[in-house]
């Protein structure tokens, strides 16, 4: 009887443990950065960033706040521009 419980406490710790990864894994991809944040990462200015956006070489989503904007630029945006234009 203690072994199936054993078991069955140790199966019950690889879902949790397996949950925890996917949904760490799962944050990560949905991770969202500044234009400041993506000039640091590339090594460019912020007008820079701002250029390639504008230029739809850098893909990012408007967040707007009354009257003014902000970019959030998607991880895989910047991997993707990466892999794109600075090889």
């Amino acid at each position: 009887m203690a072994f199936i419980l054993l078991f069955f406490l140790f199966v019950v710790f690889i879902f949790l443990s397996l949950l925890k990864f996917l949904t760490k894994k799962q944050n990560m991809e949905n991770e969202v950065y500044t234009v400041e944040e993506v000039a640091d990462i590339l090594g460019v200015t912020k007008v820079s960033v701002r250029n390639y956006i504008n230029s739809g070489k850098l893909k990012a989503n408007v967040k707007r706040k009354g009257l003014s904007f902000s970019f959030e630029i998607p991880q895989k945006s910047i991997l993707d521009f990466q892999e794109k234009y600075l090889k």
